[in-house]
């Protein structure tokens, strides 16, 4: 599989992913994930972090 195909797969299922509370005193809990039925995400993530990185002047003195 191409790297093109690899990111733009990993990227149209990366979303939020909420999971209910187990019980009424538990939080609802929420996360970026693209861990949906067996599917990996280490692309996206990387490409996120990248992103976020690179935005940030302080960290390139």
């Amino acid at each position: 599989m191409g790297n093109r195909k690899r990111v733009e797969e990993q990227l149209r299922i990366y979303s939020m992913q909420f999971k209910q509370a187990v019980n009424v005193f538990g939080k609802q809990r929420q996360a970026l994930s693209g861990k949906v039925g067996g599917m990996k995400d280490d692309v996206a993530i990387a490409l996120q972090l990248g992103i976020y990185y690179s935005s940030r002047e302080g960290l390139y003195a």
